[in-house]
Order: structure tokens, then C-alpha cells, then sequence
């Protein structure tokens, strides 16, 4: 029985020695300043928001001068926040950052450690924030981005001297609408509402404006309120008047529902100068973190949803982004041959496309069967006007089912040529309508069923003309920059993004590629 009483002394001091020694660790660090690095998971460490347009879907960010973050602590009952903490040591492209601070009075071992960007606390020493949906009049990117909220979580800390950098996630995302205008006449925008289910499904959380703020408790991870709503709506100041030929963004951040219902629908209200216009849209499930881009075409009587073709028509597509593989996911990769090197594509990235030296350089992308419908469609720079240089030329050899998208002759026209093995030729061609100056384009080439082909600049229709259908064949001599043709000329310039589709795309769907891919 001793032994029993001295054994429980002994963990009773033990116990107490170390909780002692924790609180006291703590309690010689509390005039300490401790400084912490904030970055992004998984290798890419992308903070705070200096936000820029990304073509992958997900918000780009960046810490950028004059950005503060917000701290809670949270020791058992006790809470204790310190505001708008500045970053400092900005570096790796603003992809990381430090921040600095001394442990709060009353914070006592362990203790967790919350911080949030974008938001404010709702009342000192509490760990509820107001996510700032920021208000729907307000639309411009600048104007979002420092409301675009984040949080990070450290728990149970024992010696803050040995804290590791914190993670940051993002708690909402941007949504952007974007309109262009193919009328005749300007357009002026009052009111844009993007509604979920005919106002029926609550699928944004506190989306509309000042004094509607969802609120979110950093230490549980939960919201305290949501302030759901049915719509998120845009409307700028005093309207916003979009020219012919012109677009306009419009931008708000918001907190996606976490409690998504696939059975509902969305539909788009646009409020003008001239009336009102809908639009209904599918179904879309929003996560966190996400910079959706809902593009728009307005033609003067309706509103129309800019969206890709169905990548299940897709029979090729070669991006050409430092290789020439396809990614349709049809295996149509392609070996290149001569002078053929990366280059800038039409956006300026590097490696975004293929310069062709005019000379010997080409792809062949190997033989496999097509023909039928079909729509071929590239971003394209003529450096030179080659004697009939081919972006393609699929055939069997020379007037052997051949299918070319070249220019004619030695002069800036534009054509499209199907070649039957008599020695037939049927063309639809548009004069002078490749720039004489070196200069990037859209080119679109069809056929549908009935033989009706047509070739297109950017979105523009040049021309159309009744010939065949191609034959549906093995192609066993298909090359990009080169011809089947023994006195025909190298492509000579740059080729990027180049898509072959087993069908004829619609005005629409071409308006729609030229304004995706530009």
C-alpha cells in the first residue's frame, strides 16, 4: 500500500514537474517575437491575393507590399486575437512571407493558433470572423481580390519557439462574368444575377453585400451563420456600357455552399438599358479556391453562353507546349522532323507553340482513320507566304483523299482543299485574308454532312461553298507544315493549339473556341 501511495506521488509530481515546465516555457517566451513563414501545400506556395487571370481555373496569389493577416489564439476557454499583422520579407515572386508576433497575455500551454486574410474578427478576443462578400456594386478584380479570404490552423502548441510555417486555404472563390458584344449598338449593363433554381436553392453563403456577412468561427471550422443566399448579383455603379465589338468583366468573390444539390438548376438575368435578358445555365458544383469564368455573348436580342465543344469530339489535340503530343486522349502524338522549336504562342507564354523554319521542318502525327464531318482549328502566324504552305495536309499522297488547310499559292489567301484521287479539287477560299504583316489568328476550317464547308478568321465567317465529304480512310502521310505535294513549300511560321474535332462546330462554337483560346 505504501508503494502504491509513493507510486501515485511520484506521477503527481511528474505531472505537475511537466506542466510547470510547459507553462513556464511559454511564460519565458512571452516577450519573445516569433516569426513565422506563410506559403501555399503541395509545393506551390501561392498566398495572398495580387490576383491575375488563370487559365487552369484556380485562383493565382501572391503576397504583395501593405498585405496584414489577423491572428486568434485559443487556450482552452481562453481567446485572445491580434489584428492586422503585417507580411513581411516577401520573396519567390511573392509565393512566400513572413509575419511576426509575441504571445498574448493569458495564452497558456498548449494552446492553438488561427490566422485569417481578408476578413475581421467580429468583436475582439472571439474567434468569429465576417467573411466581407464584398458588395455586389463593387466589380471590378482590385476590389475583390483583398476580400478574398483565407484561414490557416496550428494546434495544440506547446513551445511557440518551434512553430513550423503555417499553410494557408482559401474559405470562397471568384466568380467572373465576362460579356462581349456582337450587336451593332452599345449596350449598357445595370444588373447582372447569376440565380440559383428560380431563387429555390440557397447555394451562396452571405452573397449579398453589406450587412450580410456569413460568419465563420476559426477554431471550430464551422459557420456560426451563412446568410445563404439564392442569387449573386453584380451591379456596377451608375451601369456599365460595353461598345460594339467591346466586353467588360465583372467580378465577385463568394463562399460556395457546402451542402451542393445536383438536382438544381441556375439561370442568368442580365438587367440593360433595352429590357431584360435570361439565360438558363446547368448545373455547376462550386468548391473553394476556384476563379470560375462565365463568358458571354451578347448579339443585340439574346444572351448567349460562350462554353468549349464537348471534348468528346475531340478526334486530336495538339496544344504543341514543348512537345507534340496529343491530348484528346486518342493517342495521335505526333514526331517532329527538321527545324522545328518552341516558341511563343499567341499569349506570349513560352513554349506555347512551334516555329516551323520554312525549310525542312514538320510533324507527322502518323497513320490512323478519319475523314466524315470534321472541323480543324489552330492558332496560327504566317512568317512568310511559302508556294501553298500547309498548317495540315492528311492524305496518301499526292491527290490521295487529301485534306489541306494551307495558303494559296505565294499570296496571303486563306484555304481549305479536299482532293479526291481523280485529280478533283474542291476549295473554298477567302483573298487576302491572312494579315501581310506577321501577325496571330484564329483559323477554322469545316465540312459537315452535307459537304457544306466553310473557313473562318477568328470568329468571322469569310467563306462557304457546297463540296465533298471526305472519305473515311486510313491517312498513313499526315503532317502539320508539310505537303503531299513534291513542289509544294514548308510551312514557314507558328502553329499552336491545334484541335480536330469529328464534326462541323456551329458559328457559335467557333465564336466560342476563338473567345476561349485568345
Amino acid at each position: 500500500m505504501k508503494i502504491f501511495n509513493l507510486s501515485i506521488f511520484i506521477c503527481f509530481a511528474l505531472l505537475l514537474s511537466s506542466c510547470t515546465s510547459e507553462v513556464s516555457k511559454l511564460d519565458g517566451q512571452r516577450d519573445n517575437v516569433f516569426t513565422l513563414t506563410a506559403s501555399m501545400p503541395a509545393g506551390r506556395p501561392e498566398t495572398r491575393l495580387a490576383l491575375t487571370e488563370t487559365d487552369e481555373g484556380n485562383i493565382s496569389v501572391k503576397w504583395k507590399e501593405g498585405d496584414k493577416i489577423s491572428l486568434c489564439f485559443v487556450s482552452g476557454e481562453t481567446v485572445r486575437t491580434l489584428s492586422d499583422i503585417a507580411v513581411t520579407n516577401i520573396r519567390e515572386d511573392g509565393k512566400k512571407a513572413d509575419f511576426s508576433f509575441a504571445l498574448p497575455e493569458g495564452i497558456t500551454a498548449p494552446f492553438d493558433l488561427y490566422g485569417i486574410y481578408g476578413a475581421a474578427f467580429k468583436s475582439d478576443n472571439n474567434s468569429v470572423v465576417l467573411l466581407n462578400a464584398n458588395e455586389d456594386e463593387e466589380v471590378t478584380l482590385d476590389y475583390v481580390a483583398p476580400r478574398s479570404a483565407m484561414r490557416f490552423a496550428l494546434k495544440d502548441i506547446t513551445d511557440a519557439a518551434s512553430l513550423p510555417g503555417v499553410t494557408f486555404e482559401h474559405l470562397g472563390s471568384i466568380m467572373k462574368v465576362e460579356i462581349t458584344n456582337g450587336s451593332a449598338t452599345g449596350i449598357t449593363v445595370n444588373s447582372i444575377s447569376i440565380i440559383g433554381d428560380k431563387y429555390g436553392y440557397n447555394w451562396a453563403y452571405g452573397s449579398s453585400g453589406e450587412g450580410k456577412n456569413a460568419e465563420y468561427d476559426l477554431a471550430t471550422g464551422t459557420y456560426t451563420d451563412t446568410r445563404e443566399q439564392p442569387s449573386l448579383m453584380f451591379s456596377p455603379v451608375n451601369g456599365k456600357t460595353i461598345a460594339t465589338g467591346g466586353k467588360e468583366s465583372f467580378y465577385r468573390w463568394f463562399i460556395p455552399t457546402e451542402t451542393p444539390d445536383n438536382t438544381k438548376s441556375f439561370s442568368l438575368m442580365l438587367n440593360h438599358d433595352g429590357g431584360t435578358g435570361m439565360l438558363n445555365l446547368p448545373y455547376k458544383e462550386f468548391g473553394k479556391g476556384k476563379h470560375y469564368r462565365l463568358k458571354l455573348w451578347w448579339d443585340g436580342t439574346n444572351l448567349k453562353h460562350i462554353s468549349l465543344p464537348p471534348a468528346s469530339d475531340l478526334v486530336a489535340h495538339w496544344p504543341m507546349d514543348g512537345n507534340a503530343n496529343d491530348v484528346s486522349g486518342n493517342g495521335h502524338h505526333g514526331t517532329i522532323f527538321g527545324g522545328v522549336t518552341p516558341t511563343e504562342d499567341h499569349k506570349g507564354r513560352a513554349n506555347g507553340a512551334y516555329l516551323f523554319n520554312g525549310t525542312d521542318g514538320y510533324i507527322d502525327v502518323g497513320d490512323w482513320e478519319n475523314g466524315g464531318a470534321m472541323t480543324i482549328a489552330c492558332w496560327a502566324r504566317w512568317d512568310a507566304f511559302n508556294h501553298w504552305s500547309r498548317i495540315i495536309d492528311f492524305g496518301n499522297g499526292e491527290y490521295q483523299d487529301n485534306i489541306v488547310v494551307c495558303n494559296q499559292y505565294s499570296v496571303p489567301h486563306f484555304s481549305f482543299h479536299l482532293l479526291k484521287p481523280s485529280s478533283t479539287m474542291y476549295e473554298v477560299i477567302k483573298e487576302n485574308s491572312i494579315p501581310t504583316t506577321p501577325a496571330w489568328a484564329f483559323y477554322t476550317a469545316s465540312v459537315d454532312d452535307a459537304a457544306l464547308m466553310k473557313i473562318y478568321r477568328n470568329d468571322v465567317l469569310l467563306n462557304s461553298k457546297t463540296g465533298i465529304v471526305p472519305a473515311v480512310i486510313e491517312r498513313t502521310q499526315q503532317y502539320i507544315g508539310k505537303s503531299n505535294f513534291i513542289y509544294n513549300k514548308y510551312f514557314k511560321g507558328a502553329i499552336g493549339d491545334l484541335r480536330i474535332y469529328n464534326r462541323a462546330l456551329t458559328d457559335d462554337e467557333v465564336r466560342a473556341l476563338y473567345l476561349l483560346t485568345k
